[in-house]
């Protein structure tokens, strides 16, 4: 078809052709909902009392002056 002029460009040109063929697919949904609910779709976990690694311990002190 159109790829016999391809051939009879140099290797290292033929690397560098701004046109090219699309590709057919990036990304589909097919199965995904089927995969996310065999185990079901679960609220994440409340927890009591969050984590205070990490956060400034001054701020502690502000709160409960407050």
């Amino acid at each position: 078809m159109g790829s016999a002029w391809v051939a009879q460009i140099p290797a290292e040109l033929h690397l560098h052709l701004p046109f090219e063929m699309a590709k057919s697919k990036n990304h589909t949904a097919h199965n995904q909902s089927y995969k996310a609910h065999k185990n079901g779709i679960k609220k994440p976990k409340r927890h009591r009392h969050t984590s205070t690694k990490g956060v400034f311990f001054f701020m502690f002190i502000y709160f409960r002056v407050i």
